[in-house]
């Protein structure tokens, strides 16, 4: 088992308002499941939300993604979160830019973790982390947009 950490940034053109896409992106039970592999997402107050991922397996091995992030808006055009518990470390910040109507919704994140592979194999498995943690900000922005109609 080696600790492994995958970096993101995704950036997106969305038709809507600001602040419907600053709504959204706060409700994470509704947003949180557009980002693949998301088992189940509960609202624990305050801007915590416990996130239960779908099991992946890595050479025969099992891992179940658990842990509760904090969420907290950063002024008007920022949405910032990070994890509190679990056995993930997740900690990102959404950017709204642009106006409405022809809003550039951005997404960075950065996620560790414990994998269930050999320190041999930790450069393929980043560059495996980086990849999937890079599709799924993707395909978690076009759901948004398509959600939204823009």
């Amino acid at each position: 088992m080696v600790w492994i950490e995958a970096k993101a940034r995704v950036s997106l053109p969305v038709r809507a308002t600001r602040d419907a896409i600053r709504a959204l992106i706060l409700d994470v039970p509704k947003s949180g499941p557009f980002f693949p592999g998301v088992n189940r997402i509960e609202d624990l107050g305050s801007g915590r939300y416990r996130w239960t991922l779908v099991e992946r397996r890595t050479l025969g091995s099992r891992f179940t993604g658990l842990y509760v992030a904090e969420y907290r808006e950063e002024g008007p055009d920022a949405v910032a979160w990070e994890t509190v518990e679990g056995n993930i470390k997740v900690r990102g910040r959404w950017h709204i830019g642009g106006s409405d109507g022809f809003v550039q919704v951005t997404v960075e994140c950065t996620t560790e973790l414990d994998a269930p592979v050999p320190r041999i194999l930790k450069a393929p498995a980043v560059l495996f982390a980086e990849k999937e943690a890079r599709d799924g900000l993707k395909l978690q922005l076009e759901r948004m947009k398509t959600h939204l109609g823009g």
